[in-house]
């Protein structure tokens, strides 16, 4: 089998003018959907969407931080459409500024099999995004859509970045779940909302800090479920809506919009939780050793870069660190009752919520 070797290149900003002007110059022949305006922390970004199946999957996952009407400014604008591969008369590349120390989200990729294209102008504030699909089940082989423009949008903010975890609440009182995949905090989080909690996100979201305080925020509209805990979760599930799998059928993608009303924005954290499934017949919550809880910012730390793809800036990750360092950190143990997990945390919350009052 014949191996195709990515082909990188080096050159000017005016090189990449070209580049992206000859996107720009094609994109004006397609039809224009609505642009969408979305807010992302404290950043509004304008999507230009020109595939009408792709703009009805991007505006099923931000729908709930969908702005209503056209603000007067905007930081960042996405340029999304769906593609043949003779979209671009250029052959296969990844190109990179000369001096870059990574080649992270490269100013240009493209696959020259699939027509793929990612590109990132910084000069405009713009990054571009070409899809091979619109079909549902493929849309997911990509993740949550758009998370890694979104990260590196939130990258030069210094309170503020995207990453990798969940949270819940009570009252106002709110738990950051730090875990890499397959810890059980996505049927966690889940499961409460569905049983009344307050709700951020269950795979990612937005964190700000303001003084000694930490906040979330959310991003998406929908969540993910193995099949089994889907399956588990059926009826309390009512109401919402199967949007599809992932390329391996090891995910369901799951719309929560009639849930909005248990979205919070700017929810404050007072606690961060490590989940941990165990082999016993009951959950439990207990304080980390300081062993445990670096072990715990490790965890959501190396989550978000490794689902992002971003592990050589040690500045960024940095950022990660100061922003949930000061937290008081607890371990959550897990049983196989996902009914009982969720009572577990319900207690613990409302003690929290007593004692913060």
């Amino acid at each position: 089998m014949e191996i195709k070797e990515t082909i990188v290149h080096k050159v000017s900003n005016v090189t990449f003018a070209d580049y992206f002007k000859d996107i720009e110059t094609k994109l004006r022949e397609k039809t224009l959907y609505s642009p969408r305006f979305v807010r992302i922390g404290p950043l509004v970004v304008r999507i230009m969407c020109y595939d009408h199946q792709l703009d009805s999957f991007i505006s099923r996952e931000l729908a709930f931080i969908s702005i209503p009407t056209s603000p007067e400014h905007f930081d960042y604008t996405i340029y999304a459409w769906l593609s043949p591969k003779n979209f671009s008369e250029m052959k296969e590349h990844r190109i990179v500024e000369e001096g870059m120390s990574s080649d992270y989200l490269p100013f240009i990729s493209i696959d020259g099999e699939t027509g793929r294209t990612i590109g990132y102008n910084k000069e405009k504030h713009s990054f571009y995004y070409c899809f091979t699909s619109s079909v549902p089940e493929e849309l997911a082989k990509e993740g949550h859509v758009f998370f890694r423009q979104f990260y590196q949008m939130l990258k030069p903010q210094s309170n503020t970045s995207l990453v990798h975890g969940a949270c819940v609440g009570i009252n106002g009182t709110g738990v950051l779940l730090c875990a890499k995949g397959n810890k059980g905090k996505s049927t966690l989080t889940v499961l409460s909302l569905l049983k009344g909690f307050e709700y951020v996100c269950d795979d990612y979201l937005v964190l700000e800090k303001h003084g000694q305080q930490l906040y979330a925020n959310p991003i998406y509209s929908v969540v993910t479920l193995s099949p089994q805990m889907y399956n588990e979760m059926y009826d309390e599930l009512e109401g919402t809506r199967f949007l599809s799998n992932n390329w391996n059928k090891s995910k369901y993608l799951i719309s929560i919009a009639n849930h909005h009303d248990k979205f919070r924005t700017d929810y404050p954290i007072k606690v961060c939780l490590q989940p941990e499934i165990v082999q016993e017949p009951d959950p439990s919550i207990v304080l980390c050793s300081p062993a445990e809880k670096g072990n715990a910012i490790a965890n959501l730390v190396h989550s978000t870069i490794s689902q992002i793809g971003d592990s050589t800036d040690v500045r960024n990750n940095l950022k990660l660190i100061n922003l949930i360092k000061d937290q008081v950190y607890f371990k959550i143990k897990l049983c196989r009752d996902i009914y009982k997990n969720v009572e577990c945390l319900r207690t613990f919350i409302n003690e929290h919520c007593y004692l913060h009052h």
